[in-house]
């Protein structure tokens, strides 16, 4: 008798132990964003962001996620360099990126490894057809249907447009083309390498085209803020529109006021005592992508709460409900997205603002 009550107090001090050990797992997730070159001030952003929501996380649950950071330089080739680093040496439970280009190299990736995989990204190809990455940004398709009819209350009929050859953008271009379905004529429809910083053949080529209402800019950092210094510079006067990048006040600083008054669409105002907070802690760093990098370490903290392991991260991401964070509430789309609203906004001399329905002037100040 004594030998089995020794057995059983035994069996059940193992399940005990074996209890604590499961409610004590760390999951490790590696980080991969742009820490140094053209999108190193995003990459901070996304950052600061994440440090703020690791910060307002308890004791308990910090403790339960390890955040392991890798720059890629906004490079494909420099990005799986570091996803293969972070899978062998570190043993990851989760993978968050920032950017398409990126997230297209890591996405086969993650899906072959079964890795639960968060890219802060505006390309569907991540998604589709996998299983195992979500996109944390709004959709290109919710941009488009909100840039559409401001272009129409602007009075635009001819635009033209100069894109960065990105996966990202190319992506929002063929959702604007789309949805355009002719309402407007675009013409000067041109892209350009990465590397390019001369855009005088384009501008020349502006000047000369008549009846061009306005420029549709999508261009990435590196790209933005060189090509409308020295569009002013040459004496373009439209007005300039487009997507997110707006948003990076980086590039705004170096078009050195040559992007004030240009709109754009991005993701709806985030939470307003995130903005407050972050300013705060930040006040010179760009503000771009820090609510969705908020948003992913929120995410993740409550995933872990309900997860023992991979797979049930999985469900999670591909399954969210009525999540509220720093971008608002929402929740799954069902493809591998999120219902992310969108919104208008304007750059101002103080940094950017949200714009009403039918309003030219900002209703409140964002930055």
């Amino acid at each position: 008798m004594p030998a089995r009550i020794s057995l059983i107090v035994s069996f059940c001090a193992l399940l005990f132990v074996g209890d604590i050990c499961a409610a004590e797992k760390v999951f490790k997730v590696g980080v991969i964003v742009a820490m140094t070159g053209e999108g190193a001030s995003i990459g901070e952003a996304f950052k600061n962001g994440m440090q703020i929501a690791i910060d307002g996380l308890s004791e308990a649950d910090r403790g339960r996620l390890q955040f392991i950071y890798e720059d890629d330089a906004l490079s494909g080739k420099m990005a799986v360099s570091a996803f293969n680093k972070l899978n062998t040496s570190s043993n990851i439970d989760a993978l968050i990126n920032l950017s398409s280009g990126t997230g297209k190299a890591l996405a086969p990736l993650a899906e072959r490894q079964r890795l639960p995989f968060i890219s802060v990204a505006t390309d569907p190809a991540i998604v589709e057809g996998r299983e195992w990455p979500v996109l944390l940004w709004v959709t290109p398709e919710e941009e488009a249907k909100v840039m559409i009819p401001e272009m129409e209350r602007r009075g635009y009929r001819t635009v033209a447009r100069i894109s960065t050859i990105h996966e990202g953008v190319m992506a929002g271009n063929a959702a604007f083309d789309q949805l355009n379905q002719g309402r407007f004529k675009l013409v000067l429809d041109e892209q350009y390498p990465p590397d390019a910083k001369d855009f005088k053949p384009y501008i020349s080529k502006l000047r000369a085209a008549p009846g061009v209402d306005a420029v549709q800019l999508v261009l990435m950092p590196g790209h933005l803020g060189i090509f409308a210094k020295q569009a002013r510079q040459l004496g373009i006067n439209l007005p300039f529109f487009g997507w997110e990048i707006l948003e990076d006040n980086n590039e705004v600083k170096i078009a050195e006021g040559a992007l004030e008054g240009a709109w754009y669409v991005s993701a709806d105002d985030p939470d307003d005592s995130f903005t407050k907070e972050y300013r705060r802690r930040f006040p010179q760093a760009s503000f771009f992508t820090a609510p969705n990098g908020h948003d992913a370490v929120m995410i993740l903290a409550q995933a872990i709460k309900q997860s023992k392991g991979r797979d049930d991260l999985r469900r999670f991401l591909r399954n969210l409900k009525d999540f509220t964070g720093a971008m608002g509430t929402y929740s799954a789309s069902g493809d591998g997205r999120y219902t992310l609203p969108a919104a208008v906004k304007v750059v101002t001399k103080q940094g950017f603002a949200k714009l009403l329905p039918g309003q030219r002037q900002p209703a409140a100040q964002l930055e």
